[in-house]
């Protein structure tokens, strides 16, 4: 699919576990997205402070100020075959849905597609468990999943490297080795799966973006509006 046929706004939702990266991944995802020239905007669902807890994260761009997420689809990654049949109602005419084959039963999510008369949806199968050793795949997840969306929407590899530098920039020396590894891998194997997938081209908006989260949005407009005290109970 060419860029233009890239419909505007595009959203990617993110769906596990917790523990399993897929709030860092989207965190990621948003700032290359920015440095790419997008707007983007992200909705994160917290999980309980354990894992097993399901959480999700949702990414929306376009060449276009962002003002809110939505519930519809047109990507979709996930680590288990549940999450695909929970959304089917969501998703958009010719979504698209990323799964580990690891995690996924290829058949399964063939027969819900069927079920639901959804067969405008592609599928598309990665063995990413397989392709790495499990206990560097468990460990650098988030890198994982960032990388192969990054590659899925043709963000440069260097981009992304920039991202994830920014947003580890704390971390120590041989952490920020061991993933960039792990990403430019990702980025490499995962390529001859998405010949055929949507392309986002470089773009520089009208002007300079910022990403803030919602609490600093919020006060910003309050500050701009002419509040001058703020009072509230930290819970």
């Amino acid at each position: 699919m060419s860029d233009s046929q890239f419909q505007f706004p595009y959203t990617i939702k993110l769906c596990g576990t917790a523990g399993e990266g897929i709030l860092t991944a989207g965190e990621l995802l948003l700032y290359a997205v920015s440095d790419y020239g997008y707007y983007g905007s992200a909705y994160r669902n917290y999980p309980a402070n354990i894992e097993s807890g399901f959480t999700a994260s949702i990414i929306r761009i376009s060449n276009q100020p962002v003002i809110s997420p939505v519930a519809s689809i047109d990507c979709l990654f996930i680590r288990s075959s549940e999450y695909f049949s929970q959304y089917i109602t969501e998703y958009n005419k010719n979504a698209v849905c990323l799964f580990d084959s690891e995690e996924c039963c290829n058949k399964t999510i063939h027969n819900i597609l069927k079920k639901h008369n959804r067969l405008d949806i592609s599928i598309i199968s990665l063995p990413l468990q397989y392709h790495f050793k499990k206990d560097v795949f468990l460990s650098c997840l988030s890198t994982v999943i960032f990388g192969t969306l990054g590659r899925f929407l043709s963000i440069p590899l260097k981009v992304l490297q920039k991202s994830f530098q920014y947003h580890f920039k704390d971390k120590n020396i041989q952490f920020i080795k061991m993933n960039d590894s792990i990403l430019s891998s990702v980025y490499s194997f995962t390529g001859s799966f998405f010949k055929n997938h949507q392309k986002l081209q470089p773009q520089t908006p009208q002007k300079k973006t910022n990403l803030i989260n919602g609490n600093m949005a919020f006060t910003n407009g309050a500050i701009k509006s002419g509040c001058t005290f703020f009072s509230s109970y930290p819970i």
